[in-house]
């Protein structure tokens, strides 16, 4: 029969190894739920042991953000809802998952703030996410510097730049290669509504959608400046407007 170390073992393995079961509650939820315990639905797994972070995210509220800043190599796996955060990769190499997927795993800045910053050298994935409603200059949902972004099943929603571009997504001496995503919906004060591109961006994009973003001056879709670089597969550009030029996409100075 099960005996109290077994359970344990069950306990620890269900925490560090399957942190969202079926794509939605958590598989540790479900053991300690029935003793009457929180689960999981943020877990930060670093060097083989996992950090429970359930308690902090969901503390964050539309008008409230929480704030969580990593340092170290690991990885965060998110369990399906709305979270009201904003997230900061600071030199380090960090995954971002959410197993249920982009259409039940919201990362939210309630309008007041980024949703998530990758800076200094940092190199993170991101699968399975809606990030929307930032609200920030250089980059509302998110901004890219120094550093490497990949990711797939991805949305980038309603979000707002005041100031300089990039309400879905700004990026400068990064590379950026996004498959399965969608940049919606965002806008810009200036330039770029949904992307804005500057020096040593390189961006990829794969069967992705960029449609009805908007910004008061170029590139309601896509600006691009500098020496910044843009590769497009099997994407969609619809719907998106300016005031000035290039609705879709707008070339500035040396880009390709």
């Amino acid at each position: 029969g099960p005996t109290l170390a077994g359970l344990l073992l069950t306990f620890v393995a269900a925490t560090v190894i399957e942190v969202c079961s079926e794509g939605s509650s958590p598989l540790a939820a479900d053991l300690v739920g029935r003793a009457g315990a929180p689960g999981n639905g943020f877990a930060f797994l670093m060097a083989g042991a996992a950090t429970d972070l359930t308690s902090t995210f969901a503390a964050g509220t539309s008008s409230s953000l929480v704030s969580w800043t990593e340092t170290s190599d690991g990885t965060l796996n998110v369990c399906a809802g709305t979270w009201y955060v904003k997230i900061k990769v600071d030199g380090a190499d960090v995954d971002i998952q959410g197993p249920a997927g982009s259409a039940s795993t919201i990362l939210d800045g309630g309008e007041r703030d980024r949703v998530l910053e990758v800076k200094a050298g940092s190199v993170t994935d991101l699968s399975g996410l809606t990030l929307q409603k930032g609200d920030k200059d250089k980059g509302a949902a998110i901004k890219v510097e120094n550093s490497t972004l990949t990711g797939s099943d991805i949305e980038l929603l309603d979000s707002y730049a005041d100031g300089d571009g990039g309400g879905a997504l700004w990026v400068k001496n990064s590379t950026v290669d996004l498959e399965d995503c969608l940049i919606d919906g965002s806008s810009a004060s200036l330039d770029g509504g949904g992307v804005f591109l500057t020096t040593g961006a390189d961006l990829s994009l794969s069967t992705c959608t960029i449609s009805d973003n908007y910004s008061v001056n170029d590139g309601g879709g896509v600006y691009m400046e500098d020496d910044a670089t843009l590769s497009l597969s099997g994407v969609t550009v619809d719907g998106n407007t300016s005031d000035d030029d290039g609705g879709g996409v707008h070339l500035q100075d040396d880009c390709v």
